[in-house]
């Protein structure tokens, strides 16, 4: 059997401001933070809130600060100053751990709004919140606004970039088509859902160029949800 080919594309959705490169000057957000007395780790953590809740140990967040503050920031951050930063974050009050009345509060806003949910994903994940988890506080929450507008511009929430992948098209490739048929009862075995599939005849075909094939067959798949 020759069959090569695939896809890595996932279902799935995203949700990230973009900072353009003409507004996101790291000197700029530095004298932003010193007005309001916030250090450059400890508004990685706020920004790191914007993904999902975190435990209060700071396990996950350690690695997810240190790709914000290299990416974005151009900073380095330490394990030891991430969870300093979080344990300054939650003195101050601008992140809390949710107690059972406040995980109770933010499922009720979000089964209450009348807002398109245009990540649900998203929102489903907000309504997994534990008690014990850490998420901004009203105060924190407001305060991030603040030096985000003061950043990058009032307007900086209209670079919010909302992304959702609903199916994906892949493609496998064999010299004889009987092969196919064992390729879409794996996605099913798997919990794929396979939408259409179509099979084209092809003429010659190669995966290495050391390696030709006179002829084949291709299986096109569209995956996704129904």
């Amino acid at each position: 059997m020759h069959w090569h080919g695939g896809s890595s594309a996932m279902l799935g959705e995203c949700c990230c401001v973009q900072r353009r490169a003409e507004r996101a000057d790291p000197g700029r957000l530095r004298d932003v933070l010193d007005r309001h007395n916030v250090t450059i780790a400890e508004w990685i953590v706020l920004a790191a809130m914007e993904d999902a809740p975190i435990k209060p140990d700071g396990t996950w967040l350690a690695g997810r600060i240190e790709e914000l503050a290299s990416r974005d920031f151009k900073a380095t951050i330490s394990a030891a100053e991430c969870c300093n930063a979080l344990d300054t974050c939650l003195q101050h009050g601008w992140l809390k751990v949710l107690c059972s009345e406040s995980v109770d509060a933010v499922h009720a806003i979000l089964l209450k709004t009348p807002a398109l949910l245009a990540v649900p994903g998203s929102a489903e994940l907000r309504m997994t919140y534990q008690q014990g988890d850490v998420d901004f506080s009203p105060s924190g929450a407001d305060l991030y606004r603040t030096i985000s507008a003061e950043w990058l511009g009032t307007d900086w929430e209209t670079d919010l970039s909302i992304t959702n992948s609903y199916f994906w098209e892949e493609h496998r490739y064999c010299e004889s088509a009987e092969e196919f048929q064992s390729i879409i009862q794996q996605h099913a075995a798997n919990g794929t859902i396979v939408r259409a599939h179509r099979t084209v005849r092809i003429g010659p075909w190669c995966v290495y160029w050391w390696k030709r094939f006179a002829s084949g067959y291709q299986l096109q798949l569209e995956i996704g949800a129904v």
